[in-house]
Parts: C-alpha cells; structure tokens; sequence
C-alpha cells in the first residue's frame, strides 16, 4: 500500500492517512454442498509512501550492481530461497 499511496501522492492525488485490504478466504469447513461461502476479514494498514523513494534508490543500486546482495536475516524471500534453491536446482538437472 506504500507503494499506492506513493504514486497517487506523486500523481497530484490526495491519499489518506489510512487504507483497507478485504480478503476472503472459502471456508470448506463442512464441504461445499452445493455452495460457496466465504469468511472475510478486513485489515487496516497506515501506508508510509515516505519510505518509498529510499527504498527505489536501494533497489536501483541492487538491480545496477555486479554482487549479489548478502541474505537478510528478517526476510522471508531470502529464507525460503535458502530452503527451495537446493530442491529447485535438484529438479531443474
């Protein structure tokens, strides 16, 4: 939603200081029967599009250099990359 807000800013929109997401998920609990309901949940976020323009640079200079860049502790991509590269590489010969 950074992102959104972001670019609507950028635009000449005016955003406001809080947004929603909707999902809804099927709930199989007892079957379909013929039917399909859905649970939905709705989640407040505050967007922050102030981190965007840093985050730009840095992905720029990612994308524009020869390195790899190290794995983040925190980051669930580099986690599961960690885990799936070697089963993905296994498959991929």
């Amino acid at each position: 939603m950074d992102v959104y807000t972001f670019l609507l800013k950028q635009l000449g929109y005016k955003t406001a200081p809080k947004a929603f997401f909707a999902f809804f998920v099927a709930v199989r609990d007892e079957g379909f029967r013929g039917r399909l309901p859905f649970r939905g949940t709705v989640v407040e976020v505050s967007p922050k599009p102030e981190r965007i323009p840093g985050l730009f640079k840095q992905a720029l200079a990612v994308v524009q250099s020869d390195r790899m860049p190290e794995a983040g502790k925190e980051c669930d991509l580099c986690r599961w990359f960690g885990e799936a590269g070697p089963i993905i590489s296994d498959h991929a010969r």
